[in-house]
């Protein structure tokens, strides 16, 4: 729709017009059209009838100055007037001036100015104003007697100055008229800005996912968009006019500035959330904004953000199928840990370092009902003790020397609605686990530096590879936690108890490279299967990978094999390899029990004490084994 200015006037006023527009510039937003009328029609009060315009909503009359008066009354619109220059009269007055004797004819009005300047240069210059167009006539029988040569007058003034015979000189000139349709421009830009306001709010409104409630300065409902009628169950009739009061306490809506704290309240037994913002015009409030959100939709909203935002960092990328082994004790295990995915209860896992609890933890909750959302992983043993805090339950800005401006979520944040995997929670200090129980019975978390309380919804899978309950009696880990965090337990047997699986583990990993295939030669297979592997299956892909690189550019034989794979599985010996002889004649009773021994050690981090009592020999025993290598 085109904004539109009507210049509206006598024959005589409209050719005026159409000069003036022709030497002006305008918007091309803007439509301006001159109409011509009756000057019977824009001056007698009684008798307004302007049936040939058509006025828009967004239309803009401009008519001489006394007509302008009478249209704004009878329309109730915006009317710009015509100013009659006094300044263009004046230069009319002082061409013609004292040549002739001239008269100023105009509507209801008179010149003061230019009685006073006519006084002083003693010019011949009456002035005459009438009361009506009846009137008019009685001043020009009048002129006439005098024998005014000409007259400065309006439309009619000049029409009746024909007919009496008298020069006449329009009383309106091209400069003021291009000044009105200018004012008549910068009421429209405003009027136009204030289109595309409400048109903008009309808009986010409209489209907006969350309820948009105005209110007045009596906290009186005034608008509300269509998702806030579908939240609140009500239709527009019902709420506007309402006040706010009935749903939100007085106080809140006082004292909360710019959304900086939601507001909870309820309609219809139904939670919301709404930011209300004051609205301000020339400094005084005069209503505000509110916002509201189904607090239901904002969880969503939140879990959604989260999980994406998680996408890539806190995914879990293993599942059940992905466990490699078909061996009695690994299908009875995995056939366990399916069963714990269905419910959210607590899991410690145990086994071994290198028995692929992380494996197992991502598989239960890839088969569980949080699938979707985050699954964050620490190791508890690799933070240090200071850090683990700050890293578990966050911290707020300025909570410490080096704080990130802004604070910082912990990890129990980031798992809200998903999993946390905390393995060696052993590792963990006595102070943490009292705080790491709290969140276990109340699902609750504060941060450091903060005081407010975060709800968060996750579950929580521990593993060791301790046997917890000696941690416990011990006096290093609260038997109160433990018991918290045992609810569910699954036990991750290690390689040795299901060598069956090694070949398959072996070939599955071999399966990349389909040239090393045939290195798995059923020798080596048995080989690996009498290992005792004490970094498990870790361990194992170690070996294998070691395994490939010693063959990598060789001429290979049975022999050179075995003996690559020997070397493969104890790198750190010195003793060189006899590529000829025969796989028996290296691995004698002696070899065997070194790997024992070293594998033993490697297991405890060299700690011979616990490496004899895992042998089944004495500390005395180990000693005297290794003196004699």
């Amino acid at each position: 729709m085109y904004l539109k200015i009507v210049i509206t006037g006598s024959r005589r006023f409209s050719l005026l017009a159409n000069e003036a527009m022709s030497n002006l510039k305008i918007p091309e937003w803007v439509q301006l059209e001159v109409n011509e009328q009756p000057i019977e029609s824009l001056l007698e009060e009684d008798e307004l009838k302007l049936e040939q315009i058509q006025f828009e909503p967004a239309t803009i009359i401009i008519s001489g100055e006394q007509s302008a008066k009478n249209l704004e009354k009878k329309l109730n619109m915006i009317v710009v007037p015509v100013k009659i220059n006094e300044n263009d009269v004046l230069v009319s007055l002082t061409k013609n001036a004292p040549e002739k004797h001239i008269a100023i004819i105009n509507y209801r009005a008179r010149f003061e100015s230019i009685d006073y300047i006519s006084n002083q240069l003693n010019l011949n210059i009456s002035q005459y104003s009438f009361q009506s167009l009846k009137g008019i006539r009685e001043v020009f029988d009048g002129i006439k007697r005098k024998n005014i040569n000409k007259i400065i007058g309006g439309s009619y003034a000049c029409e009746i100055a024909d007919a009496y015979g008298i020069e006449s000189e329009f009383l309106y000139s091209e400069g003021s008229l291009r000044e009105a349709i200018k004012t008549a421009v910068k009421f429209l830009e405003i009027y136009r800005n204030e289109m595309e306001q409400a048109a903008l709010f009309k808009t986010v409104a409209s489209v907006n996912k969350s309820g948009i409630i105005s209110i007045n300065g009596l906290h009186q409902i005034t608008s509300i968009n269509k998702i806030g009628e579908e939240l609140f169950g009500l239709s527009k009739e019902i709420i506007l006019g309402k006040s706010i009061e009935e749903w939100i306490d007085k106080k809140h809506l006082v004292h909360v500035v710019d959304g900086q704290q939601p507001i909870i309240f309820k309609v219809n037994n139904l939670t919301f959330a709404a930011t209300l913002s004051p609205v301000y015009v020339a400094s005084e409030k005069f209503g505000a904004i509110l916002v509201v959100d189904d607090v239901k939709e904002i969880q969503k909203k939140e879990l959604n953000i989260r999980s994406r935002i998680n996408k890539s960092t806190f995914k879990a990328q293993y599942h059940f199928t992905e466990i490699i082994g078909s061996s009695k004790n690994i299908e009875l295990v995995k056939k366990t840990a399916k069963k714990f995915s269905r419910v959210m209860d607590p899991i410690l896992i145990q086994g071994e370092s290198g028995t692929g609890k992380e494996l197992f933890a991502q598989s239960i909750h890839n088969a569980s009902d949080r699938c979707e959302n985050s699954f964050v992983a620490i190791n508890c043993a690799a933070i240090p003790e200071n850090l683990l805090d700050s890293e578990l339950f966050g911290y707020e800005e300025g909570a410490f020397t080096g704080a990130k401006k802004g604070g910082k979520k912990g990890l129990f944040e980031l798992a809200h609605k998903g999993t946390i995997f905390l393995d060696e929670i052993d590792s963990v200090p006595l102070h943490l686990q009292s705080k790491l129980l709290r969140v276990l019975q109340e699902r609750e978390i504060m941060r450091i530096g903060g005081n407010e309380v975060i709800p968060i919804d996750i579950r929580i899978i521990s593993a060791t590879n301790k046997d917890l309950m000696e941690t416990v009696q011990d006096n290093k880990f609260r038997e109160d936690l433990y018991y918290r965090i045992s609810v569910l337990q699954l036990v991750i047997p290690p390689l040795r108890e299901r060598k069956e699986d090694i070949e398959e583990i072996a070939k599955k990993s071999f399966s990349k490279l389909e040239e090393s295939v045939s290195l798995l030669t059923r020798p080596v297979l048995e080989l690996l299967q009498k290992y005792p592997f004490p970094g498990n299956i870790r361990e194992l892909e170690n070996v294998l990978a070691r395994f490939k690189v010693f063959c990598t550019d060789e001429k290979l034989n049975e022999s050179t094999i075995h003996s690559f794979m020997i070397q493969a599985l104890s790198p750190g010996r010195n003793k060189s390899f006899n590529h000829k002889s025969p796989l028996t004649e290296n691995l004698n009773l002696k070899e065997h029990e070194h790997l024992l021994i070293e594998s033993a050690l490697l297991k405890h981090n060299g700690r011979k004490d616990l490496a004899a009592k895992d042998l089944g020999i004495s500390r005395a025993t180990l000693w005297r084994k290794l003196n004699d290598e």
